[in-house]
Order: structure tokens, then C-alpha cells, then sequence
């Protein structure tokens, strides 16, 4: 299978944002315009925020209610790079936030020791996945993770790091898609926020390694029939 096949979208950030939401991110699903705070910004080919591209404004972005990235009764890949500079304050990095009830459907955030990936079943409470290595500052680091609505399995991982699991009945609800914070606004992301892509299938452990790249990360369009080609010998991001 190619990897590109079951791509919902893939944005570059950078490339596809700017301060008045006008963009292909924008039109996605049909579900109106795309909100920015104050604090929003650019850093080279990705979305800055917080106060990382030099504002005292605190910036993050969220669209609401956007059936592509609920979970709740699909199947989904979840593929994103994030550049942190601190993790003062155990920042969301990205989450889907139920409005009604005040909690993450999902949420992808740093608890002040570790990486942390949380859901929230509808049974359970919250399914939480704590990633052991240290995420380093000031690097891009690559997230993605995967959700099967056959089964509720989840799997997750950092890099090209070993996947971890968890389990999850996610419940529907009013959400609404944040990067760089949560919908609580009380948990800013300081940082980068890089490319964005999710799939309507779940990519195999050997298709997730693959799209990290050795840390390169690919750029559309991908290598034909989606194989492990070296896309670009250069960083995807570059910092200003």
C-alpha cells in the first residue's frame, strides 16, 4: 500500500496559515473559518506559538467541530512535528477538547517530567500513554499515533521510538481542534508547531518509521509507492 493512500490532508503549516485564517486549512471539512489568538506567528516553514517568534502575546489555533478529527467513530493516523522551548507550566502541545464537558477526546501534552498522550473513554476516565524518554528542547521531535474504532486500540509514538498501546471507547460530543493549547486556555504550548497530516486508516509501525524519515521528514508528494526514499538530504523545517 502506498502511503499516501487514506491521506485526509497533509499541511505544512507555514505554507498553508496566516493571521486572517485564509487557506486551504481554512476550508477543511466545511466547517467555517479557522480562530486565531493574539499571539500567532510564523517561524520559517512552520506555526509559532506562544511567545516563541518574539511576542509578549500568548498564541495558539483552534477550528471547531471538524468531523476529521474526531475519533469517535473512526479510524484515524495522526502524524505531527512539534519544537518545544520549554515545558514550564505542562503545556497541551495539541488535543481535541470536548466543549460541553471540559475535558480532551485526546491530548497530546507534557506533565512537567514526561511526553504525555491522554483519552478519554467514556467508561474509564482518562487512558493515559507516558512516553519514558526525555523530549529534548529546542529540537523538532516528530508525534503520531493511531485509533481504531473496531477494536479501541491506540498506539503512539515519539520518533521512530518503540510504539506503546492503550484501549479507549471514545464517546461523541461537541469538540473543538486546538494547537498549542487547550481548550481550557490554561495550557499553552511555547514552541513549534510544524506539519500536520492524518490518514483514514492505520499506518503500519514500518509506514510510521518510514514517514519520520530519520528525522527528515517527507514532503508531499511522497516517494513512489510510498517506500523509504530519502525525500531531501536538508531539514524540512528551518528555524528564522
Amino acid at each position: 500500500m502506498a502511503l499516501e493512500d487514506g491521506l485526509l490532508f497533509f499541511f505544512k503549516l507555514g505554507d498553508n496559515l496566516d493571521t486572517l485564517g485564509i487557506g486551504p486549512w481554512n476550508n477543511l471539512d466545511g466547517f467555517g473559518v479557522t480562530y486565531f489568538s493574539s499571539g500567532f506567528g510564523l517561524i520559517g516553514d512552520a506555526l509559532a506559538v506562544g511567545g516563541f517568534h518574539g511576542s509578549s502575546a500568548l498564541g495558539y489555533l483552534y477550528k471547531n467541530n471538524v468531523q476529521d478529527f474526531k475519533l469517535f467513530g473512526n479510524i484515524r493516523t495522526y502524524g505531527l512535528w512539534f519544537y518545544p522551548t520549554t515545558f514550564a507550566g505542562t503545556p497541551t502541545i495539541f488535543c481535541n477538547w470536548y466543549v460541553n464537558y471540559g475535558i480532551p477526546e485526546y491530548e497530546l501534552r507534557h506533565d512537567g517530567s514526561n511526553l504525555i498522550f491522554r483519552l478519554w473513554d467514556t467508561n474509564l476516565g482518562f487512558r493515559t500513554i507516558t512516553f519514558p524518554n526525555a523530549v529534548p528542547l529546542n529540537t523538532w521531535t516528530f508525534f503520531s499515533f493511531t485509533y481504531d474504532v473496531t477494536n479501541g486500540s491506540v498506539t503512539a509514538r515519539v520518533n521512530a521510538d518503540a510504539p506503546l498501546t492503550a484501549h479507549a471507547d471514545i464517546g461523541a460530543s461537541n469538540l473543538q481542534f486546538l494547537l498549542g493549547n487547550a481548550g481550557s486556555n490554561d495550557k499553552q504550548f511555547n514552541g513549534g508547531i510544524g506539519m500536520l497530516s492524518m490518514w483514514n486508516r492505520v499506518l503500519t509501525p514500518a509506514e510510521q518509521v518510514t514517514f519520520y524519515n530519520g528525522g527528515q521528514g517527507m514532503e508531499l508528494p511522497f516517494p513512489a509507492g510510498g517506500g523509504g526514499d530519502v525525500v531531501s538530504a536538508a531539514p524540512m523545517f528551518l528555524l528564522a
